[in-house]
């Protein structure tokens, strides 16, 4: 809906408001600075890049997030049942693999309120491109291990990152 408002967190003590727009994705306001980007808030899980549903389609977005720190994609979605069922898995397992990250996509299942059927399978996904859990077509909680210490050492072995030179 138009009204709906972005996504967005705060630090404990609200000096740091991290919030998510389409047009400006992954920005941050510090207390009395300027609008800065950055990946997203850093947690005992890893640095967080956020994003939302139709974003998938686009890369640059995630490589945007992961220079600036990223290493855990979040994407909620709602994926309708025609390009759930053609595209979210191989997008979600995409993301990961190019960006070496850690994808986390939770994805509505049943009947939206717009009347659509959602495609649902919410997923983790590896930087290697596994999928390390799926809720499937209903609902769901689903959890994995996120270890940093085997995504520096992937980001180590093979290091694409940091060979990429277009749009540098």
């Amino acid at each position: 809906p138009a009204d709906a408002q972005p996504p967005r967190a705060a630090s404990p003590d609200w000096s740091v408001y991290y919030a998510y727009d389409r047009w400006r994705p992954a920005y941050y306001v510090a207390a009395s600075s300027e609008t800065s980007f950055f990946a997203g808030p850093a947690t005992d899980a890893g640095t967080l890049g956020l994003s939302i549903c139709y974003d998938l389609r686009f890369p640059e977005l995630y490589r945007r997030l992961v220079r600036a720190g990223a290493q855990v994609l979040l994407v909620p979605s709602a994926f309708t049942f025609p390009t759930g069922a053609a595209h979210w898995e191989v997008l979600c397992r995409a993301r990961a693999i190019e960006n070496q990250c850690y994808l986390i996509a939770p994805d509505q299942t049943g009947r939206s309120p717009h009347g659509h059927a959602d495609w649902g399978d919410s997923m983790i996904v590896d930087p290697w491109g596994r999928v390390l859990a799926r809720a499937g077509d209903g609902e769901g909680v689903v959890t994995a291990e996120v270890d940093l210490g085997a995504l520096a050492r992937i980001r180590r072995e093979l290091p694409s990152l940091a060979h990429t030179r277009l749009g540098s």
